[in-house]
């Protein structure tokens, strides 16, 4: 277990901008709401537009793909990381949320 932390610190995954902010997210819902309140919250279809907002503008601005040794973007490549990044939003605040709720609660 220990070995499968520490691949995730140096392979510069834990590190990443939507997995602290989905680790963020889960430890405050965490602290602030009860289970039921947290599913309630989950369940709302607003919750996942505004993920999928962030997700959009963090890779346009930031994690957009550009084809090699152009600046056009790779707009396939651009799509596949955007939907990564949903992914990694939404897993580790589900992530951290478990966790958190395992270990404490």
């Amino acid at each position: 277990m220990l070995r499968g932390l520490l691949s995730l610190f140096t392979s510069g995954l834990i590190i990443h901008p939507m997995v602290l902010l989905g680790i963020g997210s889960g430890i405050y819902l965490s602290l602030s709401y009860n289970l039921q309140e947290i599913y309630a919250f989950m369940a709302m279809p607003l919750v996942y537009l505004v993920v999928v907002v962030i997700a959009l503008l963090y890779t346009l601005k930031y994690n957009r793909v550009h084809k090699s040794f152009s600046e056009e973007t790779d707009w396939k490549e651009t799509f596949s990381a955007f939907i990564g990044n949903i992914f990694k939003l939404l897993i580790s605040c589900a992530c951290a949320i478990s966790l958190y709720t395992m270990f404490f609660l």
